[in-house]
């Protein structure tokens, strides 16, 4: 069965195709009845805009793209069920992208959101992406964006955060209190800001309990399947070893395992 369009509610009222149109898009030029007939022809015969015509048109396409590292991941799978409850609430179509981790994907998934005419941007970067270029230029364009958990300075956005310092620092304390005295730390790439955060905050914690800060035991990498269990391996190698894992994520403390 094709999809129902103006003329064909038009048709059915036996009005203009101009008058549909305005009340559909709740114009002060039509009146609440008019209005009110309209949008039950509309409900009756299954009538659905056309995001892409409409914001060819100039109008708002109503949709907005999520671009997130993994969705396998736990926080951002989270992440996305609580946006796209907002949106849709709200009549937006929540599009989602995935990077796996690379810049390279990132780049390619904001080109698929521009094509699709999308009215913002949610983004969190990937764990390759210290080049924000393609950011500062879609925002230079006027397309909104907001960044989430992984997030750069060097593009000025609104940004949803947690509290990495005072996670990291309560995780090392801990490990502090229970007698552990040489704990690594094991995480990502430095340029990201929830690394750079979570490091401050292990040594905030080390230091705080009169405890040196040892860069021997730090290593950084990314979510590749076959890194962390060589780095943990080089870890495990120092001596003295080391008596504790800090990990900054759910994904690095499992590759250790």
């Amino acid at each position: 069965m094709a999809a129902a369009t103006l003329k064909d509610i038009a048709r059915e009222l036996n009005i203009s195709v101009s008058t549909v149109s305005r009340a559909l898009r709740d114009s002060y030029e039509i009146n609440a009845e008019t209005k009110r007939i309209v949008m039950e022809c509309a409900a009756r015969l299954h009538y659905r805009p056309n995001p892409i015509a409409l914001s060819l048109k100039g109008s708002s396409s109503k949709a907005i793209a999520v671009i997130v590292p993994q969705i396998a991941n736990y926080y951002f799978s989270q992440a996305i069920n609580g946006i796209e409850d907002v949106a849709n609430r709200r009549g937006y179509d929540v599009l989602i992208f995935q990077t796996h981790e690379t810049y390279a994907r990132e780049i390619a998934n904001l080109r698929q959101a521009l094509a699709r005419r999308v009215d913002g941007v949610l983004i969190s970067l990937s764990s390759e992406t210290s080049d924000v270029t393609h950011l500062q230029e879609l925002q230079q364009q006027g397309t909104p964006i907001v960044q989430f958990d992984r997030v750069s300075d060097a593009v000025n956005t609104p940004r949803v955060v947690a509290d990495s310092f005072g996670g990291a620092f309560a995780a090392t304390e801990h490990l502090i209190k229970t007698g552990r005295r040489r704990i690594a730390h094991l995480t990502i790439q430095p340029w990201l800001s929830i690394t750079q955060e979570r490091l401050a905050g292990y040594r905030a914690a080390l230091e705080q309990n009169g405890l040196p800060y040892d860069e021997s035991l730090v290593r950084f990498g990314t979510f590749g399947p076959d890194e962390v269990g060589p780095l943990v391996d080089e870890l495990l190698a120092l001596r003295p070893r080391p008596d504790a894992f800090f990990t900054a994520s759910d994904r690095l403390a499992l590759g250790c395992l």
